[in-house]
């Protein structure tokens, strides 16, 4: 049973492309999914087994689903999906059957035998493998939660199962309704509460002790668990899936049996699928295009698109925004309100590198807060970005984030501070700070643009109160806040106004093509006259319509104007570097209306926005060409190498980290296996201890394993961890190793060339020459050090007393330095021998 993740998903690239098309595909329009009306006219017909029915059918499908028709059709898979990719031909199958009509669906459900739902049930109950399952990346476990969440409300009064529990397995209810109460909040099962129903299983039916093998194994999951120790986390899985086989999902029951039972087995398995971490994948002109990322492992609406997309779920209004601000200024400091997984906050960490000098990203949801920490954690970025724990408010204190989209079946959806007359929510309690407290420690002066990101729901006068003259400080605002949730919008919008009118150029991205100019160019009340007929036209038709609106600083935004539609030689190129990545050309997240546009008229993706940056990129290339033609081009020159240099040692602080004890550690790790990670830590620590001494500056390269450079002339030497030290294990000459054991700095004074060892200039203390030129013995006898002086006489006074067979040599690659050799032996030493 079984077989490995190879034979579950096929091993050609075709499978994992299709895999990827089918889970954005459903993560991205979740909603047609909903069983809430009649969905003939949505159906996908298309996406059934056989080739010659893919090519009839295509033109009957809804647009959502015609770019895997497509897929299937090109590709030619036709009956080879089902021979070579199992998952993917049940999950394909199971899209197919979920788009029927509600009756249709239904009593497909009731049959005892079938070729849709029957399918997919059967294969998972010929396989144990459910943790392999849900690594091949194929919506399978979504699609059977959402199933199994709607069958149970319609058939769930009609299954035999759950009529024994107000019988038999009444023991079970608690337990079953501690794991709804879970699912329903977004949070673990208590591993206490499965732990105790394992222990007393003669009370329990295997379907409740198959829950609880899953529950815990949803609980036991990295970085809790460590990675060494993830195949405990699949017996479980494992033992689980076996005990609901024979009693849940078999061939005597029809599906309605499995999916309208009380225990939501499917959906648990959908959290299963949740990955925990996901790596993005950005245009390559950006400084990091690949990072790690950490998401919620849940079905939640953000972690679900990070994870399908593996892009930020992040407006590109508000990257156009961060684009043009660090063209500008050269370098941005931002504070993020309501930063939730704190995409927008590490894309510009990742894009922009060096030039984000500061972020502060400020999160209320105690879970959703400690993922991004975890983020940072993730990409070393302790000290660059900081995370607050707090909500936005007028005042400081205590107060409570209401999930006004709770009832939707997302748990943390539209978190708000402020909850509607008469609406109950779940919600948990949050510190809150005003935007003045934050705004306070945002550097001042020139050479970097300050942005202010506000994302609010119902509370946007509340956050704007808390503000009051700290907006002084900021250069740039977006901010987007949801028009429905407020009582009085346009109050909240004359206040908006009022803050923003005296210093700052106003600008409405949902509106204008190109905003920036518009924004510069038009008058000043132009952005507020159209806000006010927006509201007028839409009131609260829209409860979550979002407003978006951009202000800055006249002079602090670069404003060149971007082409409406990218040249087609870019736009290939970037297609086809993009289609190398595996991204979506379906994850589009722009809301000003020239990203609409490009993507509607153009079918522009997330990829061929970024142009526009390199067009900046390319505009100061060429300045600083031009800079290096003229009379000041030394300055330049040097001006660039001191910033070189700077950057090279900032590197190293990241390298190294807060915690130098555990730099020793990994550089131990590293040079025991071997690892690339060996080089730039251990000539980080080196050039570290080498700060602020008469060796600063010195060149550190690493020659082999182990083994390293020191200097112009590259005297080779080899390194180890000692007592939490790195150490100078010795030098060679030859391939004569000779060793030393010493810190760096010791190493440098003691055994390197003589320039580094004597003196660097004949001056005396107070800078003058001193008497006439000493004989040559005179000068050799010079030391900055009396007490090196006193030992070297006390040597030369010892020569005569060396053992036999005993001789001093002067080394013949480092003059200068001398060694004890004895021939007849073969041994070498520094000591000198007794």
């Amino acid at each position: 049973m079984g077989g490995g993740r190879g034979a579950l998903q096929g091993e050609s690239w075709t499978w994992a492309a299709l895999a990827r098309s089918a889970r954005q595909f459903v993560i991205l329009h979740s909603d047609e999914f909903g069983f809430q009306r009649d969905y003939a006219g949505c159906a996908v017909p298309c996406v059934l087994a056989d080739a010659g029915d893919l090519e009839a059918n295509r033109h009957q499908c809804h647009p959502l689903s015609q770019s895997i028709a497509s897929q299937l059709v090109s590709f030619r898979l036709g009956m080879a999906v089902r021979r070579d990719c199992a998952v993917g031909y049940v999950t394909l199958k199971l899209i197919g059957f979920m788009s029927l009509k509600v009756t249709d669906l239904l009593a497909e459900l009731l049959k005892p035998e079938g070729v849709m739902i029957h399918e997919a049930l059967r294969f998972l109950a010929s396989t144990l493998d459910w943790h392999q399952v849900a690594e091949t990346g194929w919506p399978l476990f979504r699609l059977l939660a959402r199933l199994e969440y709607f069958a149970f409300a319609e058939m769930g009064a009609a299954n035999p199962l759950n009529e024994k529990l107000e019988s038999a397995w009444s023991y079970e209810v608690p337990f079953l309704e501690t794991v709804e109460r879970s699912l329903e909040e977004g949070v673990a099962v208590p591993a206490a509460a499965s732990s105790l129903l394992l222990s007393y299983h003669e009370f329990y039916s295997p379907l409740a002790r198959g829950l609880a093998l899953l529950s815990l194994a949803e609980t036991l999951r990295p970085p809790r668990l460590a990675l060494a120790e993830v195949g405990e986390r699949e017996r479980l899985i494992r033992r689980g899936v076996y005990l609901l086989g024979d009693n849940f999902l078999s061939s005597k029951y029809p599906p309605f049996v499995a999916l309208s039972a009380r225990w939501p087995v499917f959906q648990l398995a959908d959290r299963l699928a949740c990955q925990g971490e996901v790596r993005w994948q950005l245009p390559a002109h950006g400084v990091k295009p690949k990072l790690r990322v950490a998401v919620l492992p849940v079905p939640e609406k953000v972690s679900d698109v990070v994870r399908a997309c593996r892009l930020p779920y992040c407006d590109l209004s508000f990257m156009e925004l961060m684009l043009r601000a660090a063209a500008g200024s050269g370098a941005v400091h931002l504070v993020e309100m309501g930063a939730n997984l704190g995409d927008c906050s590490l894309w510009a960490a990742a894009h922009l590198g060096r030039r984000l000098r500061s972020v502060v990203a400020v999160e209320p949801v105690p879970n959703v807060a400690a993922a991004l920490r975890r983020s940072v954690q993730l990409n070393r970025w302790d000290e660059k970005i900081q995370v607050v724990q707090a909500l936005a408010a007028a005042q400081s204190g205590w107060g409570k984030m209401h999930f006004l989209g709770h009832a939707d079946g997302n748990p943390y959806a539209s978190a708000s501070a402020v909850a509607p007359e008469s609406f109950a929510a779940p919600s948990v309690p949050a510190r809150r700070t005003t935007l003045a407290w934050l705004l306070r420690h945002m550097p001042r002066g020139r050479g970097a643009a300050r942005v202010l990101k506000i994302y609010t729901y119902g509370d946007l006068r509340a956050v704007l109160a808390g503000a009051g003259a700290a907006l002084a400080r900021v250069d740039a605002l977006w901010l987007a806040f949801a028009a429905g949730q407020l009582r009085r919008p346009g109050a909240a919008a004359v206040l908006l106004f009022a803050l923003l009118r005296r210093r700052f150029r106003v600008a409405l991205p949902s509106f204008e093509a190109d905003w920036c100019r518009g924004a510069a160019s038009k008058t000043s009340g132009s952005a507020e006259r159209r806000m006010f007929r927006w509201l007028r036209q839409t009131g609260k038709n829209s409860a979550y319509s979002m407003v978006y609106v951009v202000a800055f600083r006249p002079g602090s935004l670069v404003c060149r104007p971007w082409s409406a539609r990218p040249s087609p030689g870019h736009m290939k190129a970037a297609m086809r570097s993009w289609d190398k990545t595996g991204a979506a050309r379906g994850c589009f997240f722009g809301r000003s209306r020239r990203q609409l546009l490009m993507a509607k008229r153009y079918r522009a993706g997330y990829e061929s926005y970024f142009l526009g940056d390199e067009e900046f990129h390319m505009e100061q290339l060429m300045r600083f060409h031009r800079k290096l033609k003229t009379k000041d081009r030394g300055k330049i020159r040097a001006k660039l190498c001191n910033k070189l240099t700077e950057q090279l040692r900032d590197m190293g602080y990241e390298i190294i980290g807060s915690d130098r004890a555990a730099a020793i550690e990994r550089v131990s790790e590293a040079l025991t296996q071997g690892t690339a990670e060996e080089g730039p830590l251990v000539c980080s620590i080196l050039a570290k201890e080498l700060e602020g001494t008469r060796f600063d500056h010195l060149w550190v390269s690493q020659d082999g394993k182990g083994t390293y450079r020191l200097g112009e002339d590259g005297m080779k030497v080899a390194v180890q961890v000692l007592d939490g030290k790195l150490l100078i294990h010795g030098y060679f000459e030859g391939s004569l190793i000779h060793p030393v054991r010493v810190p760096v700095v010791t190493f440098l004074a003691e055994f390197g060339r003589s320039s580094q060892q004597e003196a660097n200039d004949d001056c005396d203390l107070f800078g003058s020459t001193g008497p006439p030129k000493a004989t040559p013995e005179a000068e050799k006898d010079r030391s900055r050090s009396p007490k090196h002086k006193v030992a070297h006489h006390e040597h030369a006074a010892n020569e005569h007393t060396l053992p036999p067979g005993w001789v001093k040599k002067e080394s013949r690659s480092k003059p200068g330095v001398y060694y004890y050799a004895n021939e007849a032996k073969g041994l070498t030493q520094f000591e000198r021998p007794a």
